[in-house]
């Protein structure tokens, strides 16, 4: 016959956890809180590392267009549409569909055209460009991520 502290302990037993039960389940749910916690935080730091380099590219893009214009009396380069369309990554590619502002590819402007981290493609750079009826330029980035805009005017 079991004494009266012995069945109390069995019932307990079979009541409920034990505390290291809990804290292993605890542990658990932890851990895979904290791995997706981290999944996603780097995700997006990638992602604006990323939109920081297109930033900086539409930066350098308009200050080369503007620089042009500068040292061409005014005059922007002709072959800037007035829809927005992909600038061609230049550098002897064909450039077929897109604009292509090789003309800024110079010493004193540019030594290449630079291109998008991800939407880049063997001909296009990325990067589109767009001219308003009144002549302002436009220069965005499209293929931002986590829903940040890119652009830039002159």
């Amino acid at each position: 016959m079991l004494s009266r502290s012995s069945h109390y302990k069995a019932k307990i037993k079979d009541v409920g956890y034990t505390t290291f039960e809990g804290i292993v389940v605890f542990a658990t749910i932890a851990v895979l809180t904290g791995a997706v916690a981290f999944i996603v935080l780097a995700d997006k730091q990638i992602a604006d590392t990323r939109n920081s380099q297109r930033a900086s590219d539409v930066k350098v893009l308009i200050d080369a267009t503007y620089q042009y214009a500068i040292d061409h009396k005014g005059e922007l380069p002709v072959s800037i549409p007035l829809h927005a369309r992909e600038i061609c990554r230049g550098g002897g590619t064909d450039c077929t569909g897109l604009i292509d502002l090789d003309v800024l590819v110079d010493e004193n402007f540019l030594f290449k055209i630079p291109t998008d981290p991800t939407t880049a493609t063997f001909n296009g750079s990325g990067y589109h460009v767009v001219r308003s009826q009144g002549g302002r330029i436009t220069i965005s980035a499209p293929g931002t991520e986590w829903g940040k805009t890119i652009s830039e005017s002159l």
